[in-house]
């Protein structure tokens, strides 16, 4: 068996193969981040943090919507030219939203408003339109890359952006000292370094193709993926904005101290999610729409590919859960304790989301979309309500296992959607229909 893996792993073009190179920048970029987790978290507060979250959290949620999610479908088209227009008008939209958003926070700076939480915030959001931008460019260049079959490209860009975010901030630190505002300009000078490199190599090795946009061309192609802004980016949005929605809301009712451990919990907790779950999502992507497209059954695959990701995801959530304050306080120093006991609170939850979230662009490669909008809407409806209802009922901690209980059983109930989805695709087949998606 191991040595039938390691066959695998070793062809070129194959998905484990295609989840290694890409999962390999990722892992470069995460190692960097954990080895220098002990030395961040004894230069900054657990305030710093969580001033670091909020203001990611929300750049993050706009920036899943900047782009109507028209970058999903770049690896669509028959032909690159027209890819590449979905490429230009990803881009476009995320420059739009960017241009409002600082419009709006400089309007909301100009005002006189004295409440205490904009007060501690006002200067903060200004780096939510530069993340935003960064965020939506590096995802719509990951889709193109996805779509030429170059994993090696976003894998390098990744590592880059990861060593550059933690090599920034530690800049930050010992040359100006700027606390929150120092991990924010590291957080987007690392981000911008990945951005930068992608762009370049697209430029090198796409010199044929024109950034001047046929507008004509581009809105016949926006209507016809008008499935991904119809159903995906509100499927997409509220995916983010159910994870980002609890450091958000944490700022209204809790300190900073108490968000930033919340922060670190969830930093470690997310480090098998990118080291593994997303490059496995963006590889089971690229293979599906190749099923779809050629009408092969796709419920097997999806069925191994979650079987693969629960054995790699329980040995270390496992261990987290059992010792999570005792791991963190040796990791992080004596006062990061709490940010253990959190992460071992939300481990549940999170093995079931690594699990199902590489798994969710099934539902708009069968056009299924609208399913994954109804689940989405109903886990950020309810991840509102326990933070809402729950700060009222409970303490921190209460709420915190509140938060990781509904989330892990809404996942299964999204891991069941996903199996429905594919089996009900591969009966179509069965029956001789056929869709025109892709022609």
């Amino acid at each position: 068996m191991i040595k039938a893996f390691l066959e695998r792993l070793s062809t070129k073009g194959s998905f484990a193969s295609n989840v290694a190179t890409l999962g390999s920048g990722t892992a470069l970029g995460q190692v960097v981040i954990i080895l220098s987790a002990p030395l961040l978290s004894r230069l900054f507060t657990p305030a710093d943090f969580g001033q670091l979250q909020f203001i990611l959290s929300t750049a993050l949620i706009l920036a899943t919507f900047s782009t109507l999610r028209y970058e999903m479908s770049i690896p669509l088209p028959k032909e690159d030219s027209d890819a590449f227009r979905l490429v230009k008008l990803s881009i476009s939209l995320a420059i739009l939203t960017t241009l409002i958003v600082l419009t709006l926070i400089v309007i909301a700076n100009a005002i006189d408003y004295s409440a205490e939480w904009w007060i501690k915030y006002s200067k903060l959001v200004l780096f939510v339109p530069i993340i935003l931008m960064i965020e939506a460019t590096n995802s719509t260049f990951g889709y193109w890359f996805m779509r030429k079959g170059n994993y090696k490209s976003p894998s390098l860009a990744k590592a880059i952006s990861g060593i550059g975010v933690v090599t920034f901030q530690l800049i930050m630190h010992f040359v100006i000292a700027l606390g929150g505002v120092g991990l924010l300009i590291g957080q987007s000078l690392g981000q911008l370094s990945g951005v930068s490199f992608l762009f370049t190599r697209l430029q090198k090795a796409e010199s044929d193709l024109t950034w001047r946009q046929n507008w004509n061309r581009t809105k016949a192609l926006a209507l016809k993926y008008k499935d991904f802004p119809l159903f995906a980016s509100w499927s997409a949005g509220l995916n983010t904005l159910g994870r980002h929605l609890p450091p958000i809301m944490m700022t209204w009712y809790y300190s900073p101290e108490l968000v930033g451990y919340y922060a670190i919990g969830m930093r470690l907790l997310n480090i098998p999610l990118n080291l593994l779950s997303m490059s496995v999502g963006q590889v089971f992507f690229q293979q599906i729409s190749k099923y779809v497209k050629n009408q092969v059954p796709v419920f097997p695959f999806l069925r191994s590919t979650a079987l693969k990701l629960a054995i790699l995801g329980f040995p270390g959530l496992l261990i987290i859960f059992l010792a999570g304050p005792m791991l963190f306080e040796w990791i992080f120093g004596d006062n990061w304790s709490n940010a253990g006991k959190i992460a071992s609170i939300l481990t549940p939850y999170f093995f079931l989301r690594f699990i199902a979230s590489p798994l969710s662009p099934i539902f708009a490669l069968v056009g299924k979309q609208y399913l994954s909008l109804i689940w989405q809407a109903l886990f950020t409806l309810l991840t509102f309500g326990v933070i809402f209802f729950g700060q009222s009922q409970y303490d921190f901690y209460g709420v915190m296992w509140l938060y990781s209980i509904i989330s892990g059983v809404m996942f299964f109930l999204f891991l069941v959607l996903e199996v429905f989805v594919s089996y009900t695709f591969d009966q179509s087949i069965k029956s001789g229909e056929r869709t025109a998606r892709f022609d």
